[in-house]
């Protein structure tokens, strides 16, 4: 998809949006050798479109502060991995994580251009402490109680029956976890997409945590999956203790505070060390020492 339209410089790039009185985008691409093509977009849904084919191309996105849309700039600049670097660092680290990144799946995981909390965290909250096939299974009923809509309104789910999504087969805890979820998201304590790519990953944890069976482990887990965050380290997870210690030949799994400590040598890559451990049980192979 090619722009609407180019304009030279940041003079005209703000007249352009000005002058039309329409809520235009401007975005500037940055391509790999440092150069920058300006380029204004009729819509932002034509922006995101035409941005997306661009980071699957590993083009860094930014937007020019100077246009109407101030938070284009936060919202649009994608903080990729970058694969090569990371690959390099943690291969580097150890021959042992060297040996399980060269027979593992690759490490895939993109940052997500949007994303709706409500939905995201509704649904983890109904997968926990069960197998995927059972979760779907739950998930999917809870969604058919509301036909004909794509995407859960935290409004209707206030406004309906605990007994009705009980009958889904949620439980009851996990039923007050989710209107809890809905009011929460309501009076704005779980922020908009929008305004979740703009946070940190301490800001989001902090956030997110309010909510009733959200706890720290459930957020790393969207940050790292639903957000493509590159840095989260969730030293609580058991797939990562044990791939951990399967990785390095320890008997005993290794606690969360000596998690922490070994985790410093792959800042700022720790998301990507966390898939090659839950890899490493996936794994048959033993690894060379």
């Amino acid at each position: 998809m090619k722009p609407a339209n180019h304009v030279e410089n940041r003079r005209d790039r703000r007249l352009a949006v000005n002058q039309s009185g329409k809520r235009q985008a401007v975005v500037i691409i940055r391509e790999r050798d440092g150069k920058s093509l300006p380029a204004v977009f009729r819509s932002e849904g034509a922006a995101l479109s035409w941005i997306r084919s661009r980071i699957a191309k590993g083009t860094v996105v930014n937007a020019d502060e100077g246009t109407a849309w101030n938070d284009l700039h936060s919202r649009f600049e994608m903080r990729r991995v970058n694969h090569e670097q990371a690959h390099q660092l943690l291969s580097a680290s150890h021959p042992r994580m060297a040996d399980l990144i060269a027979r593992s799946r690759r490490y895939n995981i993109a940052p997500a251009v949007s994303i709706r909390p409500f939905d995201a965290l509704a649904e983890s909250i109904a997968y926990q402490q069960l197998s995927g096939k059972a979760a779907a299974t739950i998930f999917g009923r809870v969604r058919g109680l509301y036909p004909k809509t794509k995407w859960l309104d935290p409004a209707k789910i206030l406004a309906t029956p605990d007994d009705a999504l009980r009958s889904a087969g949620l439980s009851r805890a996990k039923t007050a976890a989710i209107k809890d979820l809905a009011a929460k998201t309501i009076d704005g304590t779980v922020p908009s997409g929008r305004a979740l790519l703009r946070m940190s990953d301490d800001e989001i944890i902090a956030r997110l945590t309010q909510v009733r069976g959200i706890g720290r482990w459930t957020v790393e887990m969207l940050l790292l999956f639903d957000l493509g965050r590159p840095d989260v380290w969730p030293v609580d997870d058991y797939g990562v203790r044990k791939g951990f210690a399967k990785t390095f030949g320890r008997r005993k799994l290794p606690t969360p505070k000596q998690l922490i400590k070994s985790g410093e040598k792959w800042r700022p890559y720790r998301s990507v060390a966390a898939w090659y451990f839950w890899r490493a049980l996936e794994a048959p192979e033993k690894l060379r020492t």
